[in-house]
């Protein structure tokens, strides 16, 4: 599953949120 992480890492530099807030969006 590489498209998630990529998904993750763009809503990670549009939100500034840390991973793991982007990870329990998901």
């Amino acid at each position: 599953l590489i498209e998630r992480p990529l998904v993750i890492h763009g809503s990670r530099a549009a939100l500034g949120r840390p991973p793991e807030a982007v990870l329990a969006l998901f």
